[in-house]
Formats: structure tokens, C-alpha cells, sequence
């Protein structure tokens, strides 16, 4: 038994290890900032079960003693920040709008539960007992089920991603703490109350305050339910290997789930390496179109200079400066405009279209200010 309890242990503390790690590498994703309820559990309820072992191992009355009032903190807070780690990683997808109408209806219910949980503390019991059963109940029970469902319901967001291993391990994630609930949240000590069937420890019941025997050893008849000895009966194995099982599974499938933030940093960087490539090549592309843009300006240059050396026709020159300037500048329409004797007067002289590069054939005055003030 001893060896089931290190083991349990060691899983749930590795389970956290590994939370506060991927906590600490730190990442984009929403679910990053909800690993410190997950560490903090996994912490908790890992130093919960070495608690177990060393009770079982044997000692002193004083030291099994302060382990097991140790036990009574430890128990209700490894269920209380399952229930948060649960609650956050529920709602962290947006939820249905109908889910706006469940606290209302399950208020009445959680508050008669709660009552008569508080009721049962006044039976003739060892204090720790209530204490464990209800720890399960109200606060492992509901937080393993809440994640459960978050852990499904990233599987479903990771498959609509296209990341298919991680979304697989998320499911993986999801059932094992669905599994979870029902074998450390569902299954309890036997006690005298329902839903727990009957008292098991010894068939010997003791008063909660004063500790002393109350002479009843039989039990009163409630249906047997889901306790340690009927699992004991039907599986021929003890609870505790099965919660040890479950706790494998749990810290295998989350912590492989956590490959969703290496799948994300890989994403990132390649879209990163992507946009690199990307503006590399535009940089090269315009540095070559650049050159060649120089290159075709001077050579428009030098072909202008020749043919100005070769006293060619001055009416060929000015076509032929508006045809290159034209497809040079990528331009639907360029003109050459020459002053008269009057300053003030500018004379078009010939242009250049996509299809037509001729002489104005009468003098057309441009009276465009823009132009004129340049």
C-alpha cells in the first residue's frame, strides 16, 4: 500500500512540476495563465498522498496525529484548486448562452447538498471522515468533471486548428480527469449517511467532538453505494491503485497536452521565419528592380545624348523622350511642353499614350496651375 501512495504521489507531483516549468517558459496561449492552479493542485495533492503513505507506514500516536490533521488541510485544498483550475479552464473558450441559466437551477441543490453535508458532522464519527467524503463531493468531484469538459473542449478547438497529436492528447486529458472524478471524487469512505453506503472503519463508531466510543457497532441499513470496500469487493484491488492509475493517466495526457504550447511556439516562429522570407525576397525584388529601372534610365540617357550628337531631327528626339519617359515612368499619358517667347505662355508639344506617340499638330496652351507654378 505504502508503494501505491509514493507512486500516486510522485505522479501528481510530477504533474505539477511540470505546470509551474510550462508556466514558467511562459506563451500566448490564455491557457498558460490557468497552469498555476494546475501546478498548485498537482503539488498539494501529491504531498496529500505522501501523507497517506507515511499514515499508513505507522509511527507514534503524536506524529500520525499532526499528519492526520495535516490530512484535514491538505484534502479540502487539493479539491478546492482542482475546483478553480476547473472553473478556469471551463470558461475559457466562451460558453453557450444558455449556460447563463445553470447557476440558477443548480443554486437550490448545491445549497440543500451543502446543508446537509454540514449536518453530517455532528454524527457519531471520526472528524476526518466527513471531512474526506464532502472534500470529494462538493469540491474534487464537480472540479475534475469542470476539467474534464475544458480539456474537451480544447480538443475541439485544437482539431478545428488542424494540430490533430495535440488535440488527441487533450481528449486523452479530458477523459482521464472524467475518469478522475468518478474514482477520487465519487468513490468515498463508507460512512453512516448517504449517499455513501455504511460505516466501514472497523464497525466501531466514534463521537466527531469527544472522541469516544459510542458502543454501536452495527450500521443502519443503507443501500450499499460506492465505497472503498465495494470497489475492494467487485474489482479485488484497493481504491488506491486505482487512483494510482488514474493519476498516470492524468499526468501523462496533460502533460503530453502541454506539446499544444511547443506546437504554438513552432507555429509562431515558423509564420515569423515565413514573413521573413517573404520581406527578404520583396527587399531583393525591389533592389533588382531598382537596378534595372537605373539600368533602362541610363540607357535612355546615353540613347538621347547619341542621337542629340548626331543632330538627328529635333522632332524625333522629343517623340522619342516622351515614348521612353512614358514606359519608364509606367505613365498612361506624357507630355513635353516648351516655352514660347512669352515666359508665361507653355506650348505642348507632342505626347505619348499607350498606342500613339506623335507631334501636336496645332499649338495647345496648357493652363493647368499646378503646372505652370512647379
Amino acid at each position: 500500500m505504502m508503494i501505491i501512495y509514493f507512486f500516486n504521489g510522485l505522479a501528481f507531483g510530477g504533474l505539477g512540476l511540470a505546470a509551474y516549468l510550462q508556466r514558467r517558459q511562459g506563451s500566448d496561449l490564455p491557457l498558460n495563465k490557468h497552469l498555476k492552479w494546475l501546478a498548485a493542485f498537482g503539488f498539494v495533492c501529491g504531498v496529500t498522498s505522501w501523507i497517506d503513505m507515511f499514515l499508513t507506514s505507522g509511527s507514534t500516536e503524536e506524529y500520525l496525529h499532526a499528519l492526520s490533521l495535516l490530512r484535514m488541510i491538505a484534502q479540502p485544498l487539493t479539491g478546492l484548486l482542482l475546483l478553480k483550475f476547473g472553473w478556469e479552464i471551463l470558461r475559457e473558450i466562451p460558453l453557450p448562452a444558455w449556460t447563463i441559466f445553470i447557476p440558477g437551477v443548480l443554486i437550490v441543490p448545491i445549497a440543500y447538498v451543502i446543508t446537509y453535508a454540514a449536518t453530517t458532522f455532528a454524527t457519531p464519527s471520526p472528524i476526518e471522515i466527513p471531512i474526506d467524503i464532502w472534500s470529494r463531493y462538493l469540491l474534487y468531484l464537480p472540479g475534475a468533471i469542470m476539467a474534464g469538459i475544458g480539456f474537451l473542449r480544447q480538443w475541439n478547438m485544437q482539431r478545428k486548428l488542424g494540430l490533430s497529436d495535440v488535440a488527441n492528447l487533450m481528449l486523452g486529458a479530458g477523459l482521464a480527469f472524467l475518469v478522475e472524478a468518478f474514482i477520487v471524487g465519487l468513490v468515498v469512505p463508507a460512512a453512516l449517511y448517504g449517499p455513501a453506503s455504511y460505516y466501514n472503519y472497523d464497525r466501531v463508531i466514534y463521537n466527531a467532538f469527544t472522541g469516544e466510543q459510542a458502543g454501536i457497532t452495527g450500521f443502519f441499513g443503507l443501500t450499499s453505494w460506492l465505497d472503498y470496500k465495494r470497489i475492494l469487493e467487485v474489482t479485488g484491488l484497493p481504491i488506491s491503485f486505482w487512483r494510482m492509475l488514474s493519476a498516470f493517466a492524468v499526468t501523462f495526457f496533460v502533460v503530453r497536452g502541454m506539446g499544444v504550447f511547443e506546437a504554438t511556439r513552432k507555429r509562431q516562429l515558423k509564420a515569423l521565419q515565413d514573413e521573413r522570407a517573404q520581406a527578404q525576397k520583396a527587399a531583393f525584388d525591389a533592389q533588382i528592380s531598382a537596378r534595372q529601372t537605373a539600368e533602362k534610365w541610363t540607357e535612355t540617357l546615353v540613347s538621347i545624348n547619341r542621337r542629340i550628337m548626331e543632330l538627328e531631327d529635333v522632332d524625333n528626339i522629343l517623340l522619342y523622350i516622351v515614348e521612353n519617359a512614358r514606359k519608364l515612368l509606367r505613365a498612361d499619358f506624357v507630355g513635353l511642353a516648351l516655352l514660347t517667347d512669352d515666359p508665361a505662355c507653355l506650348e505642348l508639344k507632342c505626347f505619348s499614350i499607350e498606342d500613339t506617340t506623335e507631334m501636336v499638330q496645332s499649338p495647345v496652351v496648357v493652363e493647368t496651375p499646378l503646372i505652370l507654378e512647379t
